[in-house]
């Protein structure tokens, strides 16, 4: 099978999703970079491949996918994976359903918390969303019980989208509570997960490293803003006496 093209970010947990499942697949890829941050994925030649602008997108020869959970999932099912996507209808049920708590729950809590901060000059993370993020990793845990991994006893698709978002969360609040069943379940993805130190660590160190410079700018600028004040300020009074 020839390289599929991934087109996307990697401090967007989605992309790594597709690249962590591209690597356990055995899916050869061309990565090509869409740098959201200066606007990329708005340029007339990426709507044309998706008008959604968004990533990840994949084109495998003239077939062309966005969304990451529709993305692994083909390609699942192109190589015939029963072992990451079940082939049976209730275990497949079951990865299926992790898929979908992945994009209502925890991915929607990471892109809740660092839009503001990215895109619309918050200074910082909003507490509310910070506790949203604690939240999401309860109901982590109670999806998870005694099970190894997100959707049984093996590793899935599944996990490798769950992983992509909760490995941020931890990397953008590293304070973070995490219940012991799912701080067990990321040592296991750690250690499972074909190529993750590859795939996904740089990418969680990236999104990472940009939020705190985001903050450091904005309150550097606030700080040179006040200075300018206090120096207007004190010109003007020195100037009445």
């Amino acid at each position: 099978m020839a390289p599929i093209k991934v087109h996307g970010i990697t401090g967007s947990p989605p992309v790594r999703a597709v690249l962590l499942t591209c690597k356990a697949l055995g899916v050869d890829y061309e990565f090509h970079l869409v740098n959201t941050l200066r606007g990329d994925h708005k340029t007339p030649e990426f709507l044309k491949l998706n008008p959604l602008h968004t990533v990840p997108v994949i084109e495998d020869g003239d077939f062309v996918l966005c969304d990451s959970h529709a993305i692994v999932t083909y390609l699942a099912d192109k190589t015939g994976s029963d072992k990451w996507y079940p082939k049976d209808a209730q275990k497949r049920a079951v990865v299926d359903q992790r898929l979908h708590f992945d994009n209502a729950i925890l991915f929607t809590r990471v892109r809740d918390i660092l839009e503001p901060v990215l895109y619309f000059g918050e200074p910082t993370f909003r507490s509310e969303s910070v506790k949203d993020l604690e939240k999401a990793l309860v109901l982590l845990d109670a999806v998870l019980g005694d099970n190894d991994f997100v959707a049984g006893s093996e590793p899935t698709v599944a996990d490798c989208c769950c992983i992509a978002s909760v490995s941020t969360m931890l990397g953008l609040v590293p304070r973070l509570p995490v219940p012991e069943r799912v701080a067990a379940w990321v040592k296991r993805c750690e250690k499972t997960l074909p190529s993750y130190k590859e795939v996904n660590v740089p990418g969680v160190k990236g999104i990472a490293k940009l939020a705190r410079n985001v903050w450091l700018r904005r309150a550097y600028g606030a700080y040179l803003g006040v200075e300018k004040r206090l120096s207007a300020a004190l010109g003007r009074a020195r100037t009445r006496r």
